[in-house]
């Protein structure tokens, strides 16, 4: 009975290591997962809405450019009319002085006229050039004609200067409405000046926040290669910490079977969990050790999370384990004993070189995987056996 209740006691211990000791890091690695996938969709999210932001500017930005350009030629067309009417004002400028000089002249001839009459009339009694030339006739006959004369004479006179002084008024009215038209075409173009100042500030704050957009979108852009590698990374981490809980608790079923074999006394059965346990969560402990360090860079001769080389990341887990190797690959090639590479288990450690000469070592995974920082430039990470094969085992 005593041996019975013992016997049951280690298969409870045994059966508690075995649900509870990859629990916690499992949940983790699933969490990990999920927090990439969350962060990448996020990403993703944001980089499609910054895509429509970004054609929604591009569009307001092809109106301002539409706008500015309508707005550009009817300044030009306003010009066009300040041009012609600026030209129409001169002439009618011209068209007034040269009427100016027409009633000038024409006031001149018929000074000559009056002078021409006064010499033929040097002895005028009546005063009156006209009416001395018309009564100093000799006959009745001349005198009717020299009357018709003159009535012609100031007929001419007073109708050619009555078309002039026309002309001119409406010259000078036709002026002072070119004048009010120009003052209108300047006020208009004033304000089309005005809208396009407008317009062309608008287009350039809009090409500005197109500038912008572009810019948030590259950046967007450039972290979703990052994203995607910390997602591939927590699904590597997930399923190494997975198939390291199956290794364990497959070496843990196998020490059990064992156990039972060996003996009947509850010592025999104490001693077998003893030796059997305690490696496999050990191994365990140090593999989710060095999962945790996936993404950490390769420094060369560092021994602290803020960068590794291979033999300084092995160290590190072993030392987080509360066990004690060699600093370098050398000399931890020399610890333990060979085990051939269709015999390794997870937490066994890769060596590539020779027993005591090694270059290189990373920690087994299990399903042909490993953990290990490769070289300059790169990141802990997991790689397989089928890519880069080690030369030799060795467990410690």
């Amino acid at each position: 009975m005593g041996i019975c209740k013992h016997w049951l006691w280690g298969l409870l211990v045994l059966g508690l290591v075995c649900l509870n000791l990859p629990a916690k890091p499992v949940q983790a690695a699933d969490s990990q997962v999920t927090t990439a996938q969350q962060a990448l969709a996020i990403n993703a999210q944001q980089g499609q809405d910054l895509q429509h932001q970004l054609q929604d500017q591009q569009d307001k930005v092809t109106r301002l450019n539409n706008a500015v350009a309508n707005k550009t030629l009817d300044l030009q067309q306003a010009q066009g009319k300040l041009t012609a009417n600026e030209a129409e004002l001169q002439a009618l400028g011209q068209r007034i002085k040269a009427t100016k000089v027409d009633i000038g002249q024409l006031r001149a001839d018929l000074r000559g006229q009056l002078v021409q009459l006064q010499q033929r009339n040097q002895k005028s009694s009546l005063g009156n050039v006209y009416a001395d030339y018309v009564l100093g006739g000799q006959d009745i006959a001349e005198i009717v004609t020299r009357a018709l004369a003159v009535r012609k004479i100031q007929q001419v006179t007073r109708s050619a200067l009555q078309t002039l002084q026309q002309a001119q008024t409406k010259l000078t009215t036709l002026k002072s409405t070119q004048q009010d038209q120009q003052a209108e075409l300047v006020a208009q173009k004033s304000k089309l000046q005005a809208d396009k100042t407008q317009l062309d500030q608008a287009q350039a704050a809009a090409l500005a926040q197109q500038t912008q957009l572009q810019v948030q979108l590259a950046a967007n852009q450039s972290m979703t290669q990052p994203l995607q590698d910390q997602l591939q990374q927590a699904q590597q981490r997930q399923a190494a910490i997975e198939a390291a809980a199956i290794a364990q608790r497959q070496a843990e079923d196998a020490a059990v079977a064992d156990a039972g074999s060996e003996g009947t006394t509850s010592a025999t059965y104490t001693k077998v969990l003893d030796a059997n346990l305690t490696p496999a969560a050990a191994k365990n402990e140090i593999i989710q050790n060095a999962l945790q360090f996936l993404g950490v860079p390769y420094v060369w001769g560092g021994t602290t999370p803020s960068g590794f080389d291979c033999s300084g990341l092995v160290q590190y887990c072993y030392r987080m384990a509360g066990r004690s190797i060699p600093r370098v690959s050398q000399d931890q090639s020399a610890q333990g004993h060979n085990v051939s590479l269709g015999q390794v288990e997870p937490g066994d450690l890769l060596f590539w070189g020779g027993v005591g000469t090694a270059h290189h070592v990373a920690i087994y995974l299990g399903n042909g995987e490993y953990i290990h920082a490769p070289q300059p430039g790169e990141n802990v990470k997991i790689g397989t056996m089928a890519w880069f094969r080690p030369d030799f085992a060795r467990r410690i």
